[in-house]
């Protein structure tokens, strides 16, 4: 078991080396430092913007918490650098939820694993299951 642990380790130091992770990486570290306040200014206002849903539609501040909380977060999430980011961060989880599902296939073809929208794909069931 501990000769499988190095292996992990070895495979996650590769994937620290390839150009994904690094451009990944990189992008992660400007968005966070580029553009803390206005991340900031998301969250403030989505925990306004929960506090008023308590309540709902019928709050008096509703309609403007409302549009103001989308307005920022249309600009935050229309940026160009975190849309890159958020590519690169989908294209690394793809890749590392592709090495999961061959690893699990190869253990065994009845392990349920998850697809490309996190719903676990059926298997056909082993010899003790009950569905043969």
């Amino acid at each position: 078991m501990i000769e499988l642990m190095f292996l992990i380790d070895d495979y996650i130091d590769e994937i620290k080396e390839t150009k994904l992770y690094k451009d990944y990486y990189s992008k992660t570290m400007l968005v966070e430092t580029k553009y803390k306040k206005q991340k900031q200014e998301l969250i403030d206002l989505k925990i306004k913007f929960d506090e008023v849903m308590k309540v709902g539609k019928f709050h008096p501040d509703f309609s403007d918490v409302a549009k103001e909380y989308q307005r920022v977060r249309t600009l935050y999430y229309q940026n160009e650098d975190i849309l890159l980011q958020r590519k690169l961060e989908k294209k690394l989880q793809d890749t590392i939820n592709n090495f999961i599902k061959t690893i699990t296939n190869k253990i065994s073809d009845y392990i349920p694993t998850l697809n490309e929208l996190g719903f676990i794909e059926k298997k056909k069931g082993g010899p003790t299951c009950g569905s043969c």
